[in-house]
């Protein structure tokens, strides 16, 4: 198992707020969790998070960055 860190960046990407990380089997297995956080992020306050991107990395190495819908 890997270890993944996620992190939200705003639009411009001058703020970046950690929210976790999660052991995971691969790089499929994060970017459907990371899509999977974005998703229980959007219904309280969508528009919060308009233009924002979720980083999903692996020790030094980032995996993906998936824009908020």
């Amino acid at each position: 198992m890997l270890v993944y860190r996620f992190s939200v960046r705003n639009s411009d990407g001058s703020h970046r707020e950690y929210t976790g990380c999660m052991s995971l089997l691969n790089d499929y297995a994060a970017l459907a969790f990371g899509n999977d956080i974005i998703r229980d992020m959007l219904p309280g306050n969508p528009d919060r998070h308009t233009g924002c991107t979720m980083e999903v990395a692996e020790s030094e190495r980032v995996v993906c960055s998936i824009s908020f819908p």
